[in-house]
């Protein structure tokens, strides 16, 4: 989860950042909170149901990834911009000294 947060994180503006983190973990816990019941009500109606349903998910969001989103545009592609018009953020290094953190 760790790269997948600062994929999302380096996407966007500095001042976007916490808009973006709060939707992207409301996303997460709505999952964690609908696909129990959701899979339990599509197991009465058989494995077949079950999975195929699943599929369908996995291929409308793997469509929804290629459709909307641009590695390249969200990285700068060059021009030191993400695609919402903002910098993109850059790593900050941690130096340690020998001796302790």
């Amino acid at each position: 989860m760790p790269s997948l947060n600062l994929l999302i994180t380096s996407a966007v503006s500095t001042e976007e950042r916490g808009m973006i983190t709060s939707l992207y973990g409301a996303v997460r816990f709505f999952g964690v909170a609908l696909g129990p019941p959701s899979f339990g009500y599509l197991v009465r109606f058989g494995r077949f149901t079950l999975f195929g349903a699943a599929a369908v998910l996995t291929l409308l969001t793997l469509g929804a990834v290629l459709l909307w989103l641009h590695p390249s545009a969200m990285l700068g592609g060059g021009r030191g911009e993400n695609r919402l018009g903002g910098k993109p953020a850059s790593p900050t290094l941690v130096k340690h000294s020998p001796g302790g953190p």
